[in-house]
């Protein structure tokens, strides 16, 4: 395989300061782990899900934009071109075509709670922001805008023509004050609140200084005019960071009471549900002298396709024979869900400023450059060294295979799981 032209996003650059083997696999051979993990996918659909819930009525659907014809399975525009009902309903939508099919090794509990915590969670949120109901201190100007600009040399200001830096802004806005900035979604299990770490790792991203560097470029440059956004306009190189604490909430089992209190109200979690196959029957003791007891005994009669709402229930049996348990269906989890997150919605969603100054930008710039060079150099001498101690930092490295079983790392050395997703693409291009 040829040398390509380094392309250098946010997490590329963060996993060569990580560990340079790492950014080699993923970025120089393109060896990546075949199956997403979870937080991979979670993160990809609760972006997806807040561009979505982010149209207005009958918007023109960007994943359609740019094909001649609009896709007809499309969740969004069903083939119109543009959103179809509510933006809850199309993201609804999404989801039930994002996860129609259980992957190998998932257990189907676990899949459909990641799809109810993406939905329930995108409800609070809409619901905790307003979204589109009050004023907001900023105006979305675009969403979703690539760059793609060459590393500077700081010594003679020229553009070093075998690297690129790359990225895609969540959304550029217009603050209160005229000026320009941005938006960034993130998504974590850690603590969000005002006085966590979590914010004092985020000011360490990379991506919260090359972002702004990569606007303020872009408006330097004219390119940014089709936004109305030009060079002399006022500018803020602060980024908005909307964070979602994702919830650690799972499904869980009724208790006996609880599941015959549910098949007698119809109720839970103070919302009303549908049952179908389960009902309860209540017998009397007959007292000795041939009277029935005042006190009856309820017991939950159910046959072998218990439904809620209309979705199957997973039943349980208990100690004593006539113990069962339901298993909370997805709406039901998710009812649970929705009434945790509202009643605690500053635990689970926060939005802080990151500012960046103009002197940060240029040494920033100067980085940029000493990362470049230091990759070529260890591309040219094929001297990529290991760091052992971000092997399960914060999150097991996917390429821990290859580094404790002293595999080679490349293309050609694929272990099991792993593909090369660039001769992926050569083969594509050869085949065209």
């Amino acid at each position: 395989m040829g040398k390509r032209k380094l392309h250098l996003s946010a997490s590329a650059i963060s996993a060569f300061l990580a560990c340079p083997m790492r950014f080699k696999g993923a970025y120089i051979d393109g060896v990546r782990k075949i199956i997403q993990t979870e937080s991979q996918r979670r993160g990809t659909n609760w972006h997806e899900l807040l561009e979505i819930v982010g149209l207005m009525p009958e918007a023109v659907c960007r994943f359609c934009a740019n094909l001649i014809h609009p896709d007809n399975e499309c969740p969004v525009c069903q083939g119109t071109g543009f959103l179809v009902g509510d933006s809850m309903d199309a993201a609804h939508r999404m989801l039930a075509v994002s996860y129609e099919h259980v992957p190998i090794g998932v257990d189907v509990n676990d899949w459909q709670t990641e799809r109810a915590k993406l939905f329930y969670s995108l409800s609070a949120y809409k619901w905790w922001w307003s979204i589109g109901e009050h004023e907001q201190s900023y105006k979305v100007i675009a969403t979703e805008v690539p760059f793609d600009m060459p590393v500077i040399n700081p010594s003679t200001g020229n553009s070093c023509r075998d690297v690129k830096l790359v990225g895609k802004i969540d959304k550029i806005v217009q603050f209160d004050n005229g000026a320009f900035g941005q938006m960034e979604h993130k998504s974590t299990a850690r603590p969000i609140d005002d006085g966590s770490e979590y914010w004092k790792h985020l000011r360490m991203d990379i991506q919260t200084t090359l972002y702004p560097y990569a606007m303020l470029r872009m408006q330097k440059e004219g390119r940014l005019e089709y936004l109305n956004i030009m060079p002399d306009s006022p500018i803020a190189t602060k980024v908005l960071y909307d964070v979602w604490h994702t919830p650690q909430i799972k499904m869980k089992k009724l208790s006996f009471t609880d599941t015959k209190r549910f098949v007698k109200e119809c109720e839970y979690m103070g919302e009303k549900f549908g049952i179908t196959g389960a009902s309860i029957e209540t017998t009397f003791k007959e007292l000795k002298n041939g009277k029935q007891g005042k006190k009856g005994k309820d017991t939950v009669v159910y046959g072998d396709d218990v439904r809620v709402d209309g979705h199957p229930v997973k039943i349980i049996k208990g100690k004593n024979t006539d113990d069962i348990n339901f298993m909370e269906t997805e709406g039901m989890y998710g009812t649970r869900l929705f009434t945790s997150m509202t009643g605690e919605p500053e635990r689970y969603y926060n939005r802080r400023e990151i500012q960046r100054s103009v002197e940060e930008m240029t040494i920033f710039e100067r980085k940029m450059y000493s990362i470049y060079k230091a990759i070529l150099m260890m591309r040219r001498t094929d001297g990529w060294w290991t760091d052992g101690t971000q092997c399960e930092a914060k999150f097991r490295c996917q390429y821990t295979p290859y580094c404790w079983n002293s595999e080679e790392l490349s293309p050609d050395n694929l272990l099991d799981g792993f593909e090369c997703i660039f001769r992926k693409d050569e083969e594509e291009n050869d085949n065209a």
